[in-house]
């Protein structure tokens, strides 16, 4: 088993190189905790959405759920670069959900808005049963969260590292990731006073500015 799961990452060398993340079927928790322990390594798992009511989610049936809650949404973002302009705060619009649910219906991706960071059992309690990381946590739960990021079109995220190690899955859309080893932290170039999140765009790399990427 610690052959068939070994990530097997290429050496180290001045090329830049991409790999595709391996993909296996559910495991057990056990498994799954070994593979960390041995790889330290990402890895895809699939059919484990198959029994979760969240895969029928629509904006609507969210907005039917819960579009008289009170969301703090980001609204009109900018499409490249890794901070917003004058702040967060010039971005950020109180409404209800289900006008958010509108809003991101009907806006285009040159100008995106999201919703992140809320807890799926205060938005939705009447749907929490609609999705179960248990099979995946440990048996007691400890230290664990789930959290809805919704979004229209156009949305993206800043390299950054998580706090947590997590489970990331897309219930409705699509999205594409980029996934950096961990010890190559110091060729992103984080921020000095902000060190979770790196000053590179990816997508529009600056390569003078940050050669090592």
């Amino acid at each position: 088993m610690a052959e068939r799961l070994q990530a097997d990452w290429p050496a180290k060398s001045d090329e830049c190189y991409m790999r595709e993340i391996p993909r296996t079927q559910a495991m057990t928790v056990s498994e799954l905790r070994y593979r960390y322990q041995t790889t330290r390594a990402p890895i895809v798992l699939t059919r484990v959405l198959e029994q979760w009511g969240a895969t029928g989610w629509t904006p609507q049936i969210l907005k039917e759920g819960a579009g008289h809650r009170r969301v703090r949404a980001l609204v009109d973002l900018p499409t490249r670069g890794v901070a917003l302009p004058g702040g967060q705060v010039n971005y950020e619009r109180d409404m209800t959900f289900g006008e958010f649910v509108d809003l991101m219906l009907s806006t285009p991706e040159t100008r995106p808005c999201y919703v992140a960071y809320l807890r799926a059992a205060d938005l939705l309690p009447d749907l929490a049963s609609d999705f179960d990381f248990h099979s995946l946590a440990p048996p007691d739960n400890e230290g664990t969260d789930t959290r809805l990021w919704i979004g229209s079109g156009g949305t993206q995220s800043m390299l950054h590292s998580d706090l947590k190690d997590n489970f990331f899955a897309q219930i409705y859309g699509r999205k594409f990731v980029v996934i950096i080893p961990a010890d190559e932290f110091r060729l992103v170039y984080p921020f000095p006073d902000n060190i979770v999140n790196s000053r590179v765009d990816p997508e529009e790399p600056d390569h003078q500015r940050f050669p090592r990427f």
